[in-house]
């Protein structure tokens, strides 16, 4: 939420919802915020989503609240518990701005969602169309777990690190087409975020935009792309906690990432006035305490973690 207000967007904020505050705060969302066509609205669901055959043999997508029974058990009802990808295209249609960009942090699949391929264009008179866009985490059969790969890239890409053509402004093509490029490369394959359009819901000829805020010259940007994903990363030498993006002053810092079942990775940067710095670590696993190593002398030596032992 922090990042969308930073673009200047009014932010509602609904933290683990049940189903009925869930469509409350949808219906507020098309009729609030929808009624002015001059409003582009994003919808950003992260949770548990389900797809499977509806009754009429179309694929159709749930997002799923946190009172949902398991729709592994009895997907049949899932209508009366979680959202499907039908009501969405409902809620789409209801309203009136013209823009309206829908990011599910979920494996989603639906028939209802077109996927195409993102295609970078400079914006144009075009742009300004109505138009329904999406793109997701991943296909509805992916297993995704863990931390959010697609928010950490979601969030860079907002950042203007998808401003493919350099142009000032983010396109949601510019940023599906980011997404898939960093993201399955990250899960080694196990993730592959989907981009489209919302199909039986009018016009979809005009593209999502966000526009880049400008931040002053003397500041920089240090994003960390650790493999595999860090439990924690620490800018040991200042007090604010690392976020990817933060902004900093030019000097020199001493970053840290851990991973469990990793080496702890420490180095030093220098960042420069105005520098978007994306810092690239690979950590390596833990030498098992009891693996042995002889060298050249003979001598054998094991691994004693740090601690207190005897």
């Amino acid at each position: 939420s922090w990042e969308l207000r930073r673009l200047g967007a009014s932010v509602k904020l609904l933290t683990n919802p049940t189903r009925q505050q869930l469509q409350l705060a949808l219906n507020e969302f098309a009729e609030q915020a929808g009624a002015d066509a001059d409003n582009g609205l994003i919808f950003y669901f992260a949770g548990n989503a389900h797809t499977a055959p509806s009754t009429e043999g179309r694929t159709t997508g749930w997002i799923i609240p946190k009172d949902t029974p398991d729709p592994g058990q009895d997907w049949e009802d899932l209508d009366e518990y979680a959202i499907s990808s039908n009501h969405i295209a409902v809620l789409a249609n209801q309203i009136q701005s013209r823009h309206v960009l829908f990011l599910l942090d979920a494996p989603f699949s639906a028939d209802l969602f077109q996927v195409k391929p993102p295609v970078l264009k400079v914006v144009n008179t075009e742009s300004a169309l109505p138009v329904r866009q999406f793109i997701t985490a991943g296909h509805g059969d992916e297993l995704i777990t863990g931390e959010s790969v697609f928010k950490r890239y979601l969030l860079q890409g907002l950042r203007g690190e998808a401003d493919l053509i350099h142009d000032g402004v983010v396109s949601a093509s510019e940023l599906a087409l980011f997404l898939s490029n960093r993201v399955p490369k990250v899960t080694r394959g196990q993730q592959h975020p989907q981009f489209g359009r919302i199909s039986d819901t009018g016009g979809n000829g005009g593209e999502f935009i966000v526009q880049m805020t400008d931040r002053p010259l003397s500041i920089a940007r240090l994003f960390v792309n650790a493999q595999p994903v860090p439990d924690t990363i620490r800018i040991l030498n200042i007090k604010p906690r690392f976020r990817q993006g933060i902004e900093l002053k030019p000097g020199r810092y001493h970053l840290e990432v851990s991973a469990d079942g990793f080496e702890r990775a420490e180095r030093w940067i220098n960042l420069a006035a105005g520098e978007d710095r994306t810092e690239t670590i690979k950590l390596s696993k833990l030498t098992k305490l009891d693996d042995a190593i002889t060298n050249s002398l003979g001598m054998r030596f094991v691994r004693i973690r740090p601690g207190s032992f005897m």
